[in-house]
């Protein structure tokens, strides 16, 4: 394994890559969020307050662009998608009154979803927005389907308006599940969920266009006429299927004892969905399939089918934190894995010590569950990995957030606010780098 480029991104204040996408070129595409300015390279953007951006590398490690959003208040870019011309999608939220490029937003309620569009030139094309007056709502991930068309899942509360759909919470905190057209119009949106908080976390969608949305449930979580229940009412994992008309198809979640939440799910060409998240306290079931913790937070990754049987499951961690954040898949139907860790932890044979108070991990399981190969990426601080795409020639690129100091193979980085952003990318095979590509920074 290779580290074969490594960025780093910030300035004074706390920067964060939040959302990873690469494209047919060996380009990568990145969303967060930084505060007051934050350097790309050369390029530098100003904010008055914590602002979304969204920035391009090129395959030699140049950034090419990169663009904000302005205004005195809260914005920040959580998920990012690409379609076939190279046009950029990204979700996240946004407090008050907001400009993306010539268009102003102003939020109905104290925190309000975009979703906005990107040129291949990094210009803002159109945005619009979800929400209600008096609630808290937080757009989390976002997906593409072959037409283009767009999917987005979070949590709301109390009444939101998704286009001329309006929805209404059964109970604190639900999911919202909605589709967008290419051009910005809302097409459906659905709520789910019940009396406690449940909330979306991420979202994918099949060769078919049927959507996969993980998250958590307290309790009771409805789904349309489909129903979950945890008498334990502890968090649980759900895994919902719905099709591209916005039908709810079936639900799956975890059982055991343990709170356990899923942060990240994708779906394979045969309809096959993996997604990672963690667990603490006691143990969680999947199907037949029970894993035990080892300590306060443990990963999980588990596999399942397109009409929602529990295939497999695994886990990795130690006696302390340990996060599955990212999942992703390569051509071949190999899982990656990017999260964080603490102390000592085990990816099935592996085991790893941090340097730092979490250090972040990127690993690749094959399509039956079994561990391949685990990277660590060494620092002093608090690190962790949280974006995660399989690129060209199964090149793995990772982004994140650092403090103080991150080693990414011989690659040191100093971070010059209190938080920086990082991007690492990792090549598999022994071929040479090509001219020009090698230990960027």
């Amino acid at each position: 394994m290779l580290i074969s480029g490594a960025m780093r991104v910030g300035d004074s204040a706390n920067d964060m890559i939040n959302g990873l996408v690469s494209d047919s070129l060996g380009n990568v595409y990145v969303t967060g969020q930084f505060g007051g300015s934050v350097s790309f390279g050369r390029i530098k953007l100003t904010a008055s307050n914590t602002s979304v951006f969204v920035a391009k590398i090129t395959p030699k490690g140049k950034w090419e662009w990169a663009v904000s959003v302005q205004g005195s208040s809260v914005s920040v870019g959580r998920g990012i998608v690409i379609d076939k011309a190279r046009n950029l999608f990204v979700v996240g939220s946004f407090q008050n009154r907001v400009v993306f490029g010539q268009t102003v937003l102003s939020s109905l309620g104290y925190n309000d979803v975009f979703v906005a569009k990107i040129t291949p030139k990094g210009e803002w094309g159109w945005v619009v927005a979800a929400g209600g007056e008096v609630s808290t709502d937080e757009g989390q991930s976002i997906a593409i389907d072959a037409m283009g068309d767009l999917y987005i899942t979070g949590s709301f509360q109390g009444s939101a308006s998704f286009g001329q759909t309006q929805l209404t919470s059964f109970g604190e905190k639900d999911i919202f599940v909605s589709k967008i057209d290419s051009n910005g119009q809302w097409l459906w949106a659905r709520a789910a969920g019940g009396p406690d908080d449940d909330e979306g976390h991420s979202i994918a969608v099949d060769a078919l266009g049927d959507v996969y949305v993980t998250g958590f449930f307290l309790g009771e979580a409805r789904f349309g006429e489909l129903v979950l229940w945890d008498a334990s009412q502890k968090a649980g994992v759900f895994v919902v299927k719905v099709s591209t008309k916005g039908e709810w198809k079936w639900s799956r979640k975890s059982g055991g004892t343990a709170y356990a939440y899923g942060q990240s799910i994708v779906v394979d060409p045969t309809g096959f969905a993996y997604l990672t998240g963690v667990f603490r306290g006691g143990h969680v079931t999947f199907g037949t399939t029970q894993l035990a913790g080892l300590g306060e937070d443990d990963i999980f990754v588990a596999k399942i089918s397109l009409d929602g049987r529990w295939e497999w499951a695994l886990q990795a961690g130690g006696s302390m934190v340990d996060k599955g954040h990212q999942v992703a898949l390569d051509g071949t139907g190999s899982i990656y894995l990017t999260g964080a860790f603490s102390g000592a932890a085990s990816f099935g044979e592996k085991r790893f010590v941090s340097d730092g108070g979490f250090d972040v991990f990127i690993s690749k399981i094959n399509p039956v569950g079994h561990w391949l190969w685990v990277e660590h990426l060494r620092g002093v601080s608090h690190d962790e990995g949280g974006a995660l795409s399989v690129g060209v020639g199964g090149n793995v690129h990772v982004a994140g957030y650092f403090r103080e100091r991150l080693h990414a193979g011989d690659i040191r980085f100093d971070n010059v606010g209190s938080q920086d952003g990082f991007v690492v990318t990792l090549q598999q095979n022994t071929q040479p780098c090509l001219a020009g590509t090698c230990q960027w920074r």
